[in-house]
């Protein structure tokens, strides 16, 4: 696109207007519009305080779970540490995912005011994808270059003493068909143009005001 002014014109960089001024009465400037790649995931990312130490929740596991690659994992009721949600593999990388889970509550030692923090999807979503970690996300995963990312083996990881969790409509594949760097199918990943319509519930509150939160969480 090539825009000419008199002077100064504005022009859209990334999102932002910004002004340009011109050197000469008459300005050439080349705007190129390039494609984006289609978003890992689309959702919700939440921290939190110190604290945080066991999960429990009802959808597919024990172990992670994705678009591509669930078959193995069954739907269920699973509980266990925060920590045992991370796998660490040998190049710290995107891991821990709980596909189509129904719901999640983190929990909180010692207990106090809030002891717990029960993450449920609402309709028009049924289930939704969860992962929690004691770890940022950026810890996992460094961009384009892995040469350049903050950790390179999973031996260098640093565990936080916050809690980050994830909620998202849809993660994509994993994809590593036939080797490492294939790229999941196309069916396995976000259109940049595909459209999501979701719902989900943070209810902080105590484990011992309702003792029967299980049952209620699975009547919906």
């Amino acid at each position: 696109v090539t825009l000419e002014t008199a002077g100064s014109f504005l022009a859209v960089v990334e999102g932002t207007v910004v002004a340009v001024k011109g050197e000469s009465p008459e300005t050439r400037f080349r705007l190129e519009v390039k494609d984006q790649p289609a978003p890992m995931r689309v959702g919700f990312t939440g921290s939190l305080v110190d604290g945080f130490r066991d999960v429990e929740w009802f959808g597919r596991g024990p172990h992670e779970s994705y678009l591509d690659r669930h078959a193995s994992a069954r739907v269920g009721l699973f509980q266990g540490t925060i920590a045992e949600q991370t796998f660490k593999y040998v190049r710290p990388q995107e891991n821990g995912n709980k596909y189509q889970t129904r719901w999640m509550a983190l929990k909180r030692q010692p207990a106090d005011a809030c002891s717990m923090l029960f993450i449920s999807a609402q309709a028009p979503s049924p289930t939704l994808e969860m992962q929690c970690h004691h770890f940022a996300l950026d810890d996992f995963d460094g961009g384009e270059v892995k040469a350049q990312q903050a950790f390179l083996h999973a031996g260098e990881l640093v565990e936080r003493a916050t809690t980050t969790f994830c909620v998202d409509v849809l993660h994509m594949g994993l994809g590593g068909i036939d080797s490492w760097g294939r790229k999941p199918l196309p069916e396995h990943m976000i259109r940049p143009d595909q459209e999501f319509d979701w719902s989900f519930q943070l209810i902080p509150c105590k484990e011992d005001l309702d003792v029967d939160w299980r049952q209620r969480l699975h009547q919906g």
